[in-house]
Parts: C-alpha cells; sequence; structure tokens
C-alpha cells in the first residue's frame, strides 16, 4: 500500500531566474489549483488543495489550504532561498479537523503551530488540542487466567 497518492491538481508557475549563481535573482509565482492528497494508512485524503508560492530576490512566500472533511488546514510562511542553510518559518492552523479515520482510530485536531526551520533543526511550538477521538481496538485476544484455588 503507498503512504501517499495524489491524483489530482493543476501546478501553474512563471518563473524569472536571472544573475549569476550562486545567488540568482529569482521573482515570479508558483500555484497549486484544486489538488488532493490521499493518505491510505490512516484513511485520510486532503482535498480542494489550493497553494501559492510567491518569490522575490532571496525570499519565498508560501500560503496553502487544504481541507479534510470538510475542514481547512492553512498552511502560511516564508523560505529564504539563498541562506548558506536551508531556512523557513511556517504557520500551521487547523480548527477539528480529521487527521485520522481508520476502524481503529478517529482523530480530530485543532492546531495552531510554528515551525522554524535552519538546515536540520527544527523547532515547533504553539497548541495542539484533540476535541474528538475515538479508539476502538479490533484485535482483542481472549485471556485465559489460572484458578484462584490452584497454588
Amino acid at each position: 500500500m503507498n503512504a501517499i497518492r495524489i491524483p489530482q491538481g493543476q501546478l501553474l508557475a512563471n518563473i524569472t531566474i536571472m544573475g549569476k549563481t550562486p545567488h540568482p535573482t529569482i521573482t515570479g509565482e508558483m500555484q497549486l489549483q484544486n489538488g488532493s492528497v490521499e493518505f491510505p494508512r490512516i484513511n485520510v485524503t486532503l482535498r480542494n488543495i489550493n497553494a501559492h508560492l510567491s518569490g522575490q530576490d532571496n525570499d519565498a512566500i508560501f500560503d496553502a489550504t487544504a481541507y479534510s472533511l470538510n475542514q481547512p488546514i492553512h498552511i502560511h510562511g516564508t523560505l529564504n532561498l539563498f541562506h548558506p542553510n536551508f531556512a523557513a518559518q511556517l504557520a500551521l492552523t487547523s480548527n477539528n479537523t480529521n487527521i485520522m479515520n481508520t476502524e481503529e482510530y478517529v482523530v480530530y485536531v485543532t492546531s495552531n503551530l510554528h515551525i522554524v526551520i535552519l538546515n536540520n533543526h527544527v523547532t515547533i511550538t504553539g497548541n495542539i488540542i484533540i476535541p474528538k477521538a475515538s479508539i476502538t481496538p479490533n484485535d482483542y485476544k481472549p485471556i485465559n487466567t489460572l484458578p484462584t484455588d490452584v497454588v
């Protein structure tokens, strides 16, 4: 089973790269429209994904919204394309959004996270609230116990 499937979406781009390496000037924008991503193992599909990436000089501004069972997940942030190490700052918010929907586990979250990435160091701060969850294990096995009168 694939971990992720991407069945649809349209990617549009208009990007200009000028100058010399290692620091060219990049301007333009890229958009993903009406995308979807399926996560079969957790039975979640993000639908109506719309993302916009615009660049000016060294920075790229990223804004995306996706929906899980009609509840939005929003990501907004900036990427510094020419920092000596990879650098990004992102904000991720959701409100009562389904993130797992299997026979055993159904989980909804409300989140307000701030993510800072500097090369391979990731710092995540904020809040995650689980307003609703259901755990229904389906692998119960009978347990044999000894009688209490046996020594």
